[in-house]
């Protein structure tokens, strides 16, 4: 993350949740523009559920802020994050981007085509590129990017998440959708049926992702392990709230307290329960029989 007060600078600006294919092309044209004026590439976006705080109750992030800022990293931008409050959202159109201009010496703004900013959203793109002309400085628009005829957008992947379809998300996000969390301890179920799994529990804002049991892979400490991960709310053991369990192949260390990444690839199967031990460690070795397919 970018400290404040960088100067000079190239900003790309939106809440890039998910960083998916259109996020990554306005921030790979923000760098672009960066190397054009010799100045820094800052992604400048808000920490917090912003869309909550904007009134919209139902609103779910697909990423943690920890988790878009190191996706954007990964794009090649730094970031600034500046805390989502009423205070700051009430700022206007005007007064949003000269707060941008005192806290940098910004050369140029890259966004997406349906950037909204200040007040009510009342500032659009048009009235980012009069003001950036204004003050003598660059602007891109960057349009929706399709994939298959399909502008891929944030909503449209959680809709995919919600029915399972990880697949086709992926391709929307240009990398599986993953979730990054601390492992927390549990009862140790997994381990005594022979399939032991570190367990993390997802952010009660986060997108609903279908419960059910997913093949996909893990990192932790550098490596990549092949897993097989079960989301939802482990009705064979009558447990309500919704957990992350992974089983991660050849990995049996405790690493309770320690972060993880779990990366969905694959929809196996409904989630269920099960009657028996028995029925339930038959079904596990047929699950990750379905690693051998990724």
């Amino acid at each position: 993350m970018l400290d404040n007060n960088i100067s000079p600078v190239c900003i790309a600006l939106g809440y890039f949740d998910g960083v998916h294919l259109g996020h990554q092309k306005v921030i790979e044209c923000a760098v672009q523009l960066s190397k054009k004026l010799e100045c820094n590439c800052v992604v400048f976006s808000f920490d917090g559920n912003l869309k909550r705080l904007l009134g919209n109750n139902e609103g779910k992030f697909l990423y943690s802020t920890a988790e878009r800022e190191s996706l954007i990293e990964s794009v090649g931008a730094s970031s600034l994050f500046e805390k989502a409050n009423k205070t700051f959202l009430s700022k206007g159109k005007r007064a949003f981007l000269n707060y941008l201009n005192k806290k940098f010496l910004v050369k140029g703004y890259v966004c997406g085509y349906d950037y909204r900013f200040g007040k009510g959203g009342k500032g659009d793109t048009n009235y980012l590129t009069e003001y950036a002309r204004a003050h003598g400085q660059e602007c891109i628009i960057v349009p929706p990017v399709s994939l298959d005829g399909e502008t891929v957008s944030t909503t449209e992947i959680k809709n995919l998440l919600s029915t399972g379809n990880v697949e086709k998300a992926k391709l929307f996000l240009g990398k599986p959708y993953s979730i990054t969390g601390m492992v927390k301890s549990g009862r140790k179920v997994g381990r005594d049926l022979g399939f032991p799994t570190v367990n993390i529990k997802p952010e009660k804002d986060r997108a609903q992702l279908k419960f059910g049991v997913y093949s996909g892979f893990a990192r932790f400490g550098g490596k990549k392990y092949s897993a097989i991960i079960n989301y939802g709310t482990r009705p064979t053991f009558c447990k309500g709230e919704a957990v992350v369990e992974a089983h991660l192949v050849d990995f049996s260390s405790n690493i309770y307290g320690e972060k993880i990444t779990v990366f969905f690839e694959k929809f196996v199967r409904e989630e269920k329960k099960f009657l028996n031990r028995a029925e339930l460690i038959k079904q596990i070795k047929k699950d990750l029989e379905t690693l051998k397919e990724i």
